[in-house]
């Protein structure tokens, strides 16, 4: 029980002193660095804020050059192969008309 009250008794004694030392502005100095400090911390928010969406906007724009230039390479393969099962088709055909010519 004398705990509680001791604990009582300093909480009151720290409110008034808090009180008296606030009445005489010893605190407005912590306040206004406590002020100044929220403002420097919002703008460097900000600022991490625009440069993590700046950076974004950076790797998107760079994975959209990639996937259009691995889309162009993609397709000359694919005309490459074409390509070359065509001129395969002509030669297998040539040879067909001629062993059937013989024939």
């Amino acid at each position: 029980m004398s705990k509680v009250l001791w604990g009582a008794l300093i909480g009151a004694a720290a409110t008034v002193a808090f009180y008296k030392l606030n009445e005489q502005g010893v605190f407005d100095g912590v306040y206004e660095e406590a002020d100044r400090l929220m403002n420097r911390t919002r703008n460097k928010a900000k600022e991490a804020w625009e440069y993590t969406q700046d950076e974004i906007e950076y790797l998107a724009a760079r994975a959209r050059r990639k996937a259009d230039h691995l889309e162009e390479i993609a397709r000359q393969k694919a005309n490459q192969v074409a390509d070359t099962i065509e001129e395969t088709g002509e030669k297998v055909a040539g040879k067909i008309r001629t062993r059937a010519a013989k024939a």
